[in-house]
């Protein structure tokens, strides 16, 4: 079999990791790399970005 290069490395990566772990497989590109663009967090993680969680924005009565 012949070497991929290394998007489709990188996307048949995504795939394999999205199916198993059951992730949305609807996917974007940012420079050559995968990720879940209905899930900003997966976005986030996949960069390793770190980040918190706000304030609810709902208010409880």
């Amino acid at each position: 079999m012949e070497a991929m290069d290394r998007t489709a490395e990188s996307t048949v990566d995504y795939y394999s990791r999205a199916f198993s772990d059951r992730f949305p497989t609807a996917v974007s590109t940012d420079n050559g790399k995968e990720f879940d663009h209905r899930n900003a967090f997966a976005y986030l993680d996949e960069r390793s970005v770190m980040w918190r969680h706000g304030p609810s924005h709902i208010h409880e009565a």
